[in-house]
């Protein structure tokens, strides 16, 4: 079944990483504000989305657990693209340099949401967390 109204967005910059892609959104779509996950993080919550929709004080906003930022998700205003000159190699994490950031304090005790499923391995492992009766451990 063939997938109707959905546009395909290259990175002009090939290899780039992440940041070049969502640099590459912006630019394409319109808009003047983006929220963007990553698909390999399966536990984002909904209250989760609801922060980074409402937040609105900066203009880029990111998440904290346990002291530590998360690039994604991420909420970002269209005009930090006028910060960057170029995306290729660099991190998420490098336009925090000079950006106005809300950081969002996820209070979550064991910052399960930000767990990335890259390997069979970590497939496995997010299994056993859902599996498993007290979810107050990672996977």
């Amino acid at each position: 079944m063939p997938i109707e109204n959905v546009k395909i967005i290259m990175d002009s910059e090939s290899f780039g990483g992440p940041l070049c892609g969502i640099f590459e959104v912006m630019k394409q779509i319109e808009g003047d504000r983006f929220i963007f996950f990553a698909a390999d993080m399966p536990f984002i919550t909904e209250g989760m989305v609801k922060m980074l929709i409402c937040n609105r004080k900066k203009k880029i906003a990111m998440f904290q657990c346990k002291g530590k930022i998360y690039p994604l998700p991420l909420a970002i205003d269209k005009c930090v693209l006028d910060l960057q000159s170029s995306c290729a190699n660099k991190s998420i994490m490098s336009i925090l340099d000079n950006a106005d950031l809300e950081i969002i304090d996820c209070s979550s005790k064991n910052c399960i949401e930000f767990f990335n499923i890259n390997t069979q391995y970590d497939l496995l492992k997010a299994l056993e967390y859902l599996l498993k009766p007290n979810k107050n451990t990672n996977p």
